[in-house]
C-alpha cells in the first residue's frame, strides 16, 4: 500500500509538471516569468593567489546589491589557479541587466585576467529544491 501523499506534497507536484508543460520555444517559463539563471565566470590571472583574494574580497560587498543576484559561489583551481564565479540569478533578466552593469564589465580588468570564459544556463531543476540559491525562488522546478 502507498504511503499518503501530503496535500502540500501533491501542489508541489502538479505546479513542476506545469512548469514542464509550460515550456515556450525552448525557454522554460513558469507563470510568465523567466526561469532561474546561471552565469560561470573563469578566470586565468597573473595575479598572485593573495593578490587574487584580495581583489576578490574588495569587490564582494558590490555583488551584495546586484538587483536578482541570489546567491554568488567563488572557487579555485588548485592545478591552474584559475578562479571562477558562479552566480545564480533568479531570472533571464536580471542576468542580462547585470551583465550591462560597470560591475560586470569591470570584472576582466579589475583581476588583470588574461583569459575570461563565460557560460550562461537556465536551471532546469534542482538535485534539492528546498535547499540552496533557488529554494525561496518561488520557481518549483528549481
Amino acid at each position: 500500500m502507498a504511503a499518503p501523499v501530503s496535500a502540500q506534497a501533491l501542489t508541489s507536484e502538479v505546479t513542476q509538471c506545469r512548469y514542464w508543460l509550460d515550456s515556450n520555444q525552448g525557454h522554460l517559463k513558469v507563470g510568465g516569468d523567466s526561469m532561474p539563471a546561471i552565469l560561470f565566470v573563469r578566470i586565468t590571472s597573473g595575479l598572485d593567489a593573495q593578490e587574487f583574494e584580495r581583489r576578490l574580497l574588495e569587490r564582494r560587498p558590490r555583488f551584495r546589491d546586484v538587483p536578482g543576484l541570489l546567491q554568488k559561489v567563488y572557487g579555485r583551481d588548485s592545478a591552474t589557479g584559475d578562479v571562477c564565479g558562479i552566480y545564480f540569478f533568479e531570472s533571464q533578466e536580471a542576468l542580462d541587466a547585470f551583465r550591462e552593469t560597470e560591475l560586470a564589465r569591470t570584472i576582466p580588468a579589475a583581476y588583470e585576467a588574461v583569459e575570461v570564459r563565460r557560460e550562461v544556463y537556465e536551471v532546469l531543476y534542482s538535485l534539492r529544491p528546498d535547499r540552496g540559491p533557488f529554494a525561496e525562488s518561488g520557481h518549483p522546478a528549481a
